[in-house]
């Protein structure tokens, strides 16, 4: 794997954390609304803040750390109540969506994406790849 391709991972890896949706099941989640305007979403894996300003939406993600393990030859990275998700071909990572609800009159002027305790593995890792999907039944006859 080049360089490029491991930066290009990477890349992709921090895209796929960063996107979370803001629903999850309601046993599990506490919602927390102080008088400060801020609404803070809480389960054991993960952490959503929402801030709201004069023309501006906060959101905060935190997310449970992920697993890296080694199974038949390639790296699995998975983290806690968080769906994997990968194209045939594609690397199967943590995946999680967000949609963010804007007021019918506004219009979105930036989207800026940071991100904190950013922690690079050193090394070549063979991720797990997502598979072509076969049908388990069919009409026509297999000789």
């Amino acid at each position: 794997m080049t360089k490029h391709v491991c930066v290009i991972l990477i890349f992709l890896i921090c895209c796929l954390l960063i996107v979370l949706p803001l629903s999850t099941n309601a046993l599990e989640t506490e919602l927390v609304i102080p008088s400060n305007g801020t609404v803070e979403k809480r389960n054991p894996c993960e952490t959503i803040q929402i801030t709201t300003l004069r023309d501006s939406i906060i959101i905060n993600l935190a997310f449970p750390l992920p697993v890296v393990s080694k199974i038949s030859g390639y790296y699995s990275v998975r983290m806690a109540n968080i769906p994997v998700y990968g194209a045939p071909g594609d690397p199967i990572l943590p995946c999680k969506t967000i949609e963010v609800l804007i007021p019918q009159d506004k219009d979105v002027g930036d989207v800026v994406v940071t991100d904190f305790d950013k922690k690079t593995l050193e090394g070549r890792f063979t991720l797990e790849y997502g598979k072509t999907l076969r049908p388990i039944s069919s009409n026509t006859t297999v000789p």
